[in-house]
């Protein structure tokens, strides 16, 4: 059986300590996250509870005090949840951060995240909390952006010779410090972009099969479809912006190119309609020659 008190106290310094010199900080701390999160998922199930808002507090104070890793005090107020775990046997915010979320996520048998307090957690449904990332993308446009390269209401597919698609988000960046509105859907560690481009405040959205923390929200490439058109659909009636999506290979490896092609269709038309601007990166040896030239025959190729 898997000792769920021992294991994580012994894991998580040393992935943490790993994952930091590999990758960097953000990396490890949103990897300590998602164990937390597992661990705590896993501890509901093997106690097999569920229940409603009304009996969170009692039934994830006793899932933790069972669990022999925190105890916790739940408290629920108009909906707003808040955990602040005590006697914890394991010192890592993230992690705990992580454990809460699964252990509210399985109780409720809905998705939650985890944000960060002094010495709390706020732990708020993922719809909430895409809300709040799409708060970041600047406000409703009333004039005219002049942008020397890129016209209103098109849809460009941009040819990378790099795999980070640095032309792409040069545009991008461009539209962003104009003013533009502006969202990023990416394959990209999202901290790996805010580093990158500091100075720029806009949301993005990872496209990973793992789940949301606070601060970096996922799309689920298996299910992208109706989640993606439903953010880009009300950033371009909010906010008639500018969008990237920096991905499409690994949308394609999950799904099948024909379903993924008839989804930037749909998102071509959304686009022209609501007077965006679309960027689709892509690597060209990534695709056979027919699926380059279905993309090329629907959207706008982008030449230097």
């Amino acid at each position: 059986m898997v000792d769920l008190v021992s294991m994580p106290i012994k894991i998580v310094p040393y992935l943490k300590d790993a994952v930091k010199e590999s990758s960097g900080e953000k990396e490890a701390e949103f990897t300590v996250y998602q164990l937390g999160r597992k661990w705590g998922k896993e501890t509901v199930k093997i106690s097999g509870e569920k229940c409603g808002m009304d009996e969170l507090p009692t039934k994830a104070a006793l899932v933790s005090v069972h669990s022999g890793l925190t105890n916790v005090d739940i408290s629920v107020t108009d909906g707003n949840i808040s955990a602040e775990p005590y006697e914890s046997k394991i010192d890592d915010d993230f992690f705990l951060a992580g454990y809460m979320a699964g252990i509210v996520s399985e109780l409720l048998e809905e998705k939650y995240v985890s944000r960060i307090k002094d010495g709390s957690f706020d732990i708020v449904k993922v719809e909430r909390n895409v809300e709040s990332e799409l708060s970041k993308s600047g406000e409703e446009r009333t004039e005219k952006v002049d942008l020397k390269d890129l016209e209103e209401g098109e849809s460009y597919l941009v040819l990378e010779e790099e795999k980070d698609a640095p032309i792409s988000y040069d545009l991008f960046l461009t539209a962003v410090d104009q003013g533009m509105p502006s969202i990023c859907f990416t394959r990209v560690f999202p901290p790996k972009i805010r580093d990158k481009f500091e100075n720029s405040e806009f949301p993005i959205f990872w496209l990973s099969t793992v789940e949301d923390m606070d601060d970096i929200n996922t799309i689920d490439p298996k299910s992208y479809r109706e989640m993606l058109f439903k953010i880009i659909s009300s950033f371009l009636k909010s906010k008639q912006g500018i969008f990237i999506i920096h991905g499409l290979e690994f949308l394609i490896s999950h799904n099948d190119f024909k379903s993924v092609f008839n989804f930037i269709q749909d998102i071509k038309d959304l686009t022209a309609l609501h007077q965006g601007i679309f960027l689709l990166p892509l690597y060209p040896t990534a695709l056979d020659q027919k699926q380059l030239d279905n993309l090329k025959s629907e959207l706008k190729e982008f030449r230097i």
